[in-house]
């Protein structure tokens, strides 16, 4: 399975309430790509409506993908993370200098995504600088 097919998989059906699915999906992540196991997150971060799953579940989750997957930006964008978890948004400049840091390491685009979404931003500055950071990479391409 590779990085697309993998993502297409798990977006909007992760198994958040079966730890035996949710473990053999996180350690296929790991053996895909850095940007596969931030998809997990981002399902983490922003499960689909329908479903029910509780701040505690998602840590249980996220800590076992954290032992997994070990990513300088899962530290650096924590305060992030653990605010989506609790299903709380940041301030938009919280949001904004998570993109920043995001932007150093190529190509993680559900890494910038978790930032792009973390904040209630009513003036669009996050999707501005989400697509300029998008197009940057994709001109190093």
């Amino acid at each position: 399975m590779n990085e697309e097919e993998f993502i297409n998989s798990i977006d909007c059906c992760f198994p958040y309430e079966n730890p035996m699915k949710w473990k053999k999906v996180i350690n296929t992540a790991v053996g895909i790509s850095d940007n596969a196991c931030f998809m997990v997150l981002h399902e983490l971060c922003r499960p689909p409506r329908s479903s029910k799953v509780g701040y505690k579940t998602k840590l249980r989750i996220f800590n076992f993908l954290s032992k997994r997957f070990r990513h300088p930006l899962v530290t650096l964008l924590k305060r992030i993370i653990l605010s989506m978890l609790k299903a709380e948004q940041v301030p938009v400049g919280v949001a904004l200098s998570g993109m920043k840091i995001v932007s150093v390491y190529e190509n993680q685009y559900n890494a910038l995504a978790i930032c792009l979404f973390s904040a209630n931003d009513r003036t669009n500055k996050t999707e501005l600088f989400y697509e300029h950071v998008i197009s940057q990479w994709k001109s190093k391409a």
